[in-house]
């Protein structure tokens, strides 16, 4: 039964969505019928969101923030995303003012905006793609559990384009330089990395009862100190033989149950600057796409403006200000610790494994994504397929059916040298891929090859009269004929006029 209270509002009682009773203002009411009619309406309103027949009530003091935090706290923490997403809520979100929008004024105008302003500030279209994934994800989740209600403004906000780039990777000879020039801690890491196509989590969160070296096998069972990998599942990676005696000398080694502990025996982290660490190997290692020559006396001296030169080598080469002997230093090869994955398929693949075997060793759960990325690197793949045409497309022929070519030594000027022409001019027409030999001599000059002479006019008089057609057995004459379509005497009358 509503009630007043000590202002002159009327108040009642309400079970609401989730069957507590609760008190409501009925600030509308003007007198006790109004009243009831409003307490009524309220009632009957909760039950139907508990009988699902309607949606539930948003969240009216959520923000922006409030939704991405609850995401956060609930579904992400504990996760091998946890960090990542952690820091772009810190870097990006928190500060913005977006992030103190109430989650019913939100909009794909305003998202779209937000994405502008970091657009503005550099950040690429991947990360940009990351941001909106983060809103997107966090808006299904939580209407999902009922805290907000509507379509997701982030569906209409279009995704950025990224250009799609070829993976980066160490090629077999590089292999061996890189391990060989790693500390005695880094190098069985790398190994592994490179042997088994793990993750950087992965790779440091291996312990030695993951390894079984009497069946060469490698479970993956989690990333870092995460109970879970990225794909959220348990696998046995193959371990190769050039791996076994790296796994073998860290297994005795190393005293705890971690494989690649730090020296106190903790278990690395994500902050381990591993990569860093195998990109000034490969400088080391002469893995490199040029050198740097700097002057180190002018910097000294503080010249605001040192001499600097890039080149190949590095060969001894003196300052042109001060004549001192300038400082080499190497440019190594760029690469991540990831690209150690991409070198796993690269390699695999120039040694003959297929696809499927490759989608398996690297644990890709649609093997989608390794064909689309490592399909172009199968040896001969593309070069099979292109040279079907080939085999399709047979060498150019005359009208009348015979496989004699037009001489090109009447065309076509004779080249200086010791060439020998050809009395078929036969090469002139039949494509350079389909005959061995020295260059192709069409090549070095700008004369099309002969065209076809037309049909005398009593063949042409004899085409157009349909009873006294021709034969057209041959597959040439046919095309000749179809290629050289003369309109019909009314047609011809109509264009005319």
């Amino acid at each position: 039964m509503p009630w007043k209270d000590g202002s002159g509002r009327w108040r009642g009682w309400v079970r609401d969505a989730a069957g507590i009773r609760r008190k409501v203002s009925l600030a509308e009411a003007k007198n006790r019928e109004q009243a009831k009619r409003l307490e009524q309406d309220l009632r009957m309103k909760a039950r139907r969101q508990r009988e699902g027949l309607e949606p539930l009530a948003t969240e009216n003091r959520w923000t922006v923030r409030h939704l991405l935090r609850w995401w956060l706290d609930t579904y992400v923490v504990g996760t091998p995303s946890e960090r990542q997403e952690e820091g772009r809520f810190r870097l990006y979100f928190d500060g913005a003012g977006i992030i103190a929008l109430p989650v019913a004024a939100l909009n794909s105008a305003q998202l779209e905006v937000f994405l502008q302003h970091w657009s503005q500030k550099g950040l690429g279209p991947a990360s940009l793609n990351k941001l909106r994934a983060a809103v997107r994800t966090a808006w299904n989740r939580a209407r999902k559990a009922g805290k907000v209600q509507g379509p997701n403004p982030a569906a209409d906000v279009q995704p950025r384009k990224v250009p799609k780039r070829a993976p980066a990777f160490l090629e077999a000879d590089e292999v061996p330089r890189l391990l060989a020039q790693l500390s005695p801690r880094d190098r069985p890491i790398a190994a592994v990395a490179v042997y088994a196509g793990l993750r950087k989590g992965e790779l440091f969160g291996l312990r030695k009862a993951d390894v079984d070296l009497g069946r060469r096998l490698l479970m993956v069972r989690r990333s870092y100190d995460h109970d879970s990998t990225k794909g959220a599942r348990e696998e046995a990676v193959p371990i190769a033989a050039a791996l076994v005696p790296y796994l073998e000398s860290t297994i005795e080694a190393e005293p705890g149950e971690l494989l690649f502990p730090k020296a106190d025996g903790s278990m690395r982290t994500d902050g381990d600057a591993l990569g860093e660490r195998m990109r000034r190997a490969l400088g080391r290692a002469g893995v490199v796409t040029g050198y740097l020559h700097s002057c180190r006396r002018c910097k000294a001296k503080g010249v605001a403006k040192r001499h600097v030169e890039e080149h190949p080598d590095n060969e001894r080469r003196r300052c042109p200000d001060c004549g001192m002997l300038l400082w080499a230093k190497p440019v190594p090869k760029k690469l991540r610790l990831h690209d150690t994955r991409h070198t796993t398929a690269t390699l695999l693949l120039s040694g003959g494994a297929d696809l499927y075997a490759v989608a398996r060793i690297l644990r890709h759960t649609d093997p989608k994504v390794t064909f689309e990325t490592y399909a172009h690197l199968v040896p001969g793949y593309l070069h099979a397929q292109i040279d079907r045409l080939s085999a399709v497309v047979s060498p150019m022929a005359n009208i009348d059916g015979s496989n004699s070519v037009p001489t090109a030594s009447n065309n076509v000027p004779a080249a200086s040298g010791t060439e020998t022409p050809d009395p078929t001019g036969a090469r002139a027409l039949v494509p350079s891929v389909l005959r061995t030999g020295s260059e192709d001599p069409l090549s070095q000059c700008s004369v099309a090859p002969p065209v076809p002479p037309p049909l005398p006019q009593h063949q042409i008089t004899a085409l157009d009269d349909s009873e006294n057609k021709p034969a057209s057995g041959s597959v040439e004459w046919r095309a000749w004929q179809e290629s050289n379509l003369r309109p019909a005497a009314s047609k011809a009358a109509a264009l005319s006029s």
